[in-house]
């Protein structure tokens, strides 16, 4: 039951169990927060905590299908989506012109999309101490906020294997 987010903190840590396992340059600092919904205040202290360069907010998004029927939008099962921007934020052009690169060389679906209400702690990155550049990554769910959303499992396997490489 709800996934929001705790499907976020379960690839943060799924991410950080398969960097154990490869060389890479890069430090990797995931956490969860607390109080997205009622003004992304815990994403404010991990953000000025973690004093990154980049930043990922990772997080459900808004499929549009049910039962997979969708004319157009975000569907369950084919990929992570990669948010140009939601109510709060607009992600780095660079950032996601990177992350849709990397995913086409490692044949990673993914789905592009809006966010057309709400926010995520993205928002937040973007404005502590001098900024930094982010980028909305969401596992699609169905039924978000609430006790019955749903979520593919392929799209949980395809973000992890999707930001593992971008950090790579």
């Amino acid at each position: 039951k709800a996934w929001d987010n705790r499907i976020g903190c379960a690839v943060s840590y799924r991410i950080m169990e398969e960097l154990k396992q490869i060389e890479h340059p890069n430090i990797f600092i995931g956490g969860g927060t607390t109080q997205e919904e009622v003004g992304t205040r815990g994403a404010k202290t991990l953000g000025y905590l973690a004093n990154a360069d980049i930043g990922f907010s990772i997080d459900v998004g808004i499929a549009d299908d049910v039962h997979g029927q969708v004319k157009e939008g975000i569907v369950l099962g084919k990929g992570p989506e990669l948010c140009v921007m939601d109510s709060h934020t607009i992600s780095n052009r660079k950032l996601l012109k990177f992350a849709v690169q990397v995913a086409e060389e490692c044949k990673i679906p993914y789905q592009v999309s809006i966010m057309k209400h709400g926010g995520t702690d993205a928002s937040e990155f973007q404005h502590v101490r001098s900024g930094m550049p982010v980028l909305l990554v969401n596992v699609p769910s169905r039924y978000a906020h609430t006790p019955t959303s749903m979520i593919h499992y392929d799209d949980y396997v395809n973000t992890i294997r999707l930001m593992v490489e971008l950090i790579r």
